[in-house]
């Protein structure tokens, strides 16, 4: 039986946000990667589907400098990652929720996280979608 951990990648410029988002994922027995900026995110999913280190879920901001979050998940998805994404935003998202209403595979929640709403939203997504790097297949 495999009891693996389920891998989490969350990418965010808020160093508070990143340090109490990996210590209540961490807390709640997840492994965790943390990536400050969307461009070493992408990095850490192609370096990932080349080693088969599985990431089973993003978090991510939609706000950050350099990549948003927006553009990375964009970027996400011309890679073809299957991956679920929940997003932890601000309440200014409504301009940048037009690129992401057709995705199936992303939620949203408002800041200031609350922890139970938090691992409650997790873990549904971990459990409906199937995990990791998965490729859409035609």
């Amino acid at each position: 039986m495999n009891h693996r951990k389920k891998h989490i990648l969350v990418v965010d410029d808020e160093e508070n946000l990143l340090s109490s988002l990996e210590f209540i994922l961490d807390a709640s027995n997840y492994r965790v990667t943390i990536a400050r900026e969307g461009f070493t995110a992408l990095s850490i999913l192609k370096k990932s589907q080349l080693t088969g280190d599985t990431v089973d879920l993003i978090i991510t901001d939609l706000i950050m400098p350099g990549l948003s979050g927006c553009e990375l998940i964009h970027q996400i998805r011309k890679n073809q990652f299957k991956i679920p994404i929940l997003i932890i935003t601000g309440d200014n998202f409504q301009e940048d929720i037009d690129c992401l209403i057709q995705d199936k595979q992303i939620e949203f929640i408002l800041k200031p996280i609350d922890e139970v709403e938090l691992l409650d939203q997790i873990k549904k997504m971990l459990t409906v979608q199937q995990p990791g790097l998965l490729h859409q297949h035609p």
